[in-house]
């Protein structure tokens, strides 16, 4: 049994890394994603155009210190709930003794704290993604149903005092190198 936890901004590559991780490592591992977690929502509890939502998840507007015009990802109570409905829905498969990777956009040190705490009890590699701000903003351009400014938020307010066993820039290196470096850590 092992977890792989990837976290990163919108756009850095977690779910593209994840399925190329199921193709090539020898353990057959589950991927859940925090985007799948919200596909299980009701849509009319999220506003994913832009604007407020009292319970599920809205974006606020923010603007950087260049006055650039970014969007925050906002958790009503119910997207709260369904946070945590994700982390036991991950221990439970662990429990179950299956292989997973985590694919996940956590904030600050307390919400790593959180998970970390959750998962004590199984072996799990801790991966940071990141790429440079214009490539992640290049990338969500390019995605579908991306609201523009959610990965520059992401960018300034992800990674602030988190440890992690190993990080990659998934610009400066190959999506099959980045693999093949994982995959020696975990198939051994």
């Amino acid at each position: 049994m092992q977890i792989i936890y990837l976290n990163g901004p919108s756009s850095v590559g977690k779910t593209t890394l994840a399925k190329s991780l199921q193709d090539v490592l020898e353990r057959p591992f589950l991927h859940i994603s925090f985007d799948k977690v919200i596909g299980w929502m009701p849509q009319k509890m999220n506003n994913w155009v832009g604007g407020y939502t009292c319970s599920g998840f809205s974006w606020k507007s923010l603007h950087d210190q260049d006055g650039i015009t970014m969007q925050e990802l906002r958790m009503g109570p119910f997207a709260s709930k369904m946070q945590h409905t994700f982390r036991d829905v991950v221990k439970n498969l662990a429990i179950s003794g299956h292989c997973i990777i985590v694919d996940d956009f956590a904030f600050g040190q307390e919400n790593i704290g959180t998970w970390k705490e959750v998962l004590k009890d199984f072996p799990v590699l801790w991966i940071r993604l990141k790429a440079p701000l214009e490539v992640l903003e290049k990338r969500e351009k390019e995605r579908n149903g991306r609201i523009l400014g959610s990965s520059r938020a992401q960018y300034f307010h992800l990674y602030h005092n988190m440890e992690f066993d190993i990080e990659f820039d998934t610009d400066a290196e190959s999506l099959n190198t980045i693999t093949k470096k994982i995959q020696k850590k975990i198939d051994y």
